[in-house]
C-alpha cells in the first residue's frame, strides 16, 4: 500500500497513549482487529511514503511495542524514518517491497545489505544502508 499514513498506522487519538497500549489500535480504521495479530519479529511492509503527516513517532513506537522488528517500503517519510532509527527500529528501503506477501517470512541481512524472502527465494538489496545510518542503528541496537 502507498502512502501509508501514519494516522492510518495508529488513529490520531491514540497518539497520546502509552505505546504499550497504544498497540491495541495499530491499523484500527483499516480493520479493527488487526493488532490482535501483529506478533513479536514480525515486519511491515508497505509501499511509497510510508507514516507520513502526523503522529509518525506515535506510530512506530506502538509498532516498536507490539514487537514489530522492521519496516520494509520503497520510501519513507523523513519524520517516520527518523522516529523508527531512533528506537532501533530499521526503516529499510527496497526497490520492489510489493513482492513480499502478507505471511511470507523473510530474513533481513544488514550486515550483507540484503532482505531474502525464504518463502520465495527472492533477493532484495536494501538501498538506504550508509555508514551512519548503520552505525546508529548498531548503537541503538546495543551492537556498535
Amino acid at each position: 500500500m502507498h502512502d501509508l499514513a501514519a494516522a492510518t498506522i495508529l488513529p490520531a487519538h491514540a497518539a497520546r497513549m502509552a505505546p504499550h497500549e497504544a498497540r491495541t489500535l495499530l491499523f484500527h480504521d483499516l480493520d479493527a482487529g488487526i493488532a490482535r495479530t501483529i506478533a513479536a519479529g514480525d515486519v511491515l511492509v508497505a509501499g511509497e511514503n510510508l507514516g507520513h503527516g502526523a503522529g509518525a513517532a506515535a506510530a512506530v513506537a506502538a509498532l516498536h511495542a507490539a514487537g514489530v522488528t522492521v519496516a520494509l517500503a520503497r520510501s519513507f517519510a523523513a519524520d517516520f524514518a527518523a522516529a523508527a532509527l531512533e528506537l532501533g527500529l530499521p526503516a529499510l528501503v527496497l526497490d520492489a517491497p510489493e513482492s513480499i506477501r502478507t505471511g511470507q517470512t523473510v530474513r533481513v541481512d544488514i550486515d550483507g545489505g540484503r532482505v531474502v524472502n525464504l518463502s520465495s527465494g527472492d533477493r532484495f538489496p536494501i538501498k538506504n544502508l550508509t555508514d551512519t545510518f548503520l552505525a546508529h542503528l548498531r548503537e541503538r541496537l546495543g551492537t556498535a
